[in-house]
């Protein structure tokens, strides 16, 4: 975590476009994709992105970590985080099935949509466990048919 905290300073001294060609740069270490993950709830729009495609690069091999950031309190490293699991593609289906029990309700259209358009057999339970809930049936509806079809 120190070497994280020595790029962090490091890059708060350098101009924006030289700080976000930095954070495209950041290797793939733990403590680098740790660092990552932390730049998505930056305040700085353009180190999120920056942070987010660095990750979305490598997003298969950091699922685990990506699930992690849904106890975060931080609202933007969630949605980044679902964004980074969607971007892994079917292979995280178990993944968003798992975030998607937990998260509020943008990030959970978003997983149901992803799951939706994956069709994985694996989804159906989560999805129906959704469409039971009181809150948000009928936006959730249309994606969860396309994989409770199956």
């Amino acid at each position: 975590m120190d070497e994280a905290l020595k790029y962090h300073g490091i890059l708060k001294k350098m101009n924006i476009d030289d700080q976000i060609q930095m954070i495209g740069k950041i290797g793939s270490t733990k403590q680098e994709t740790e660092m990552l993950l932390e730049l998505l709830a930056d305040p700085v729009y353009e180190f999120r992105i920056a942070a987010f495609n660095n990750l979305k690069t490598r997003a298969n091999t950091i699922q685990e970590q990506v699930v992690a950031l849904f106890s975060a309190t931080n609202a933007d490293q969630r949605y980044w985080g679902m964004r980074l699991l969607i971007a892994a593609g079917e292979e995280a289906a178990g993944a968003v099935e798992i975030c998607v029990r937990h998260a509020e309700f943008s990030l959970q259209r978003l997983g149901v949509e992803a799951l939706g358009k994956w069709q994985k057999k694996s989804s159906i339970g989560v999805l129906i466990e959704l469409l039971r809930s009181e809150e948000h049936t009928s936006e959730l509806q249309s994606p969860c048919n396309l994989v409770c079809r199956l």
